[in-house]
This record gives C-alpha cells, structure tokens and sequence, in this order.
C-alpha cells in the first residue's frame, strides 16, 4: 500500500534533482520518494548498493552546485553529518557560507 503526499519544493533543489533523475532513468518525485522511504526505513544490504550510487551522486551534484552540507541535508533528508562523511569520501570540497571560505572558493 502506498499513499501519495504532494509536497512543495523550492525551484531550485527541484532544477538540481532532475539530472540526477535523468541519469538514473526515473522521475524526480520517485527519487524523493526512494529518499524519503530509504531515510524512513533504512538501507537494506541488497538494495544499498545501487542507493548509495544514487545518494552519492545526487550529493555531487549538489555540492558541484556550491551547496553547503547542511542545505544538501535538507533537500535529500539525511543528516548533515553523514552528508559531511559521503563528500569527504568522494574528495569533494566543503562549501561554506562564511566570507573567508566563500572568498577562496570563489577564487
């Protein structure tokens, strides 16, 4: 059983999303949907493979998109922390909001 919820998202994590969607071959609202369920229930060993591919790419997008670990959080449902550990694993950049660190990226 499932039931449908209509959720409203700010234009630009919906814009960020649909590549990630695209690549993966499905439809935005499906791959919030498996976010959402995936945060809810856990990542079974079977299906958390193809689930991390699919978190750590939606991840590189975004920070790729200079988004901060925290707001990357938010949109996909996961801890800013665990958010934190995927990047560093990936060897993506930390994005800051503070003036220092937004100078040196921008340089």
């Amino acid at each position: 059983m499932s039931v449908h919820v209509g959720i409203e998202l700010p234009n630009d994590v919906y814009r960020a999303l649909v590549p990630q969607a695209e690549r993966c071959d499905t439809q935005v609202p499906k791959l919030i949907a498996l976010g959402v369920t995936n945060s809810v229930r856990g990542v079974t060993a079977a299906a958390g493979r193809h689930d991390r591919e699919l978190r750590d790419a939606a991840i590189a997008v975004l920070n790729g998109q200079l988004w901060t670990d925290n707001r990357i959080a938010g949109a996909l449902g996961l801890s800013p922390s665990s958010v934190g550990s995927v990047r560093e694993r990936l060897g993506l950049p930390k994005r800051s909001t503070t003036g220092r660190r937004k100078r040196e990226q921008a340089a």
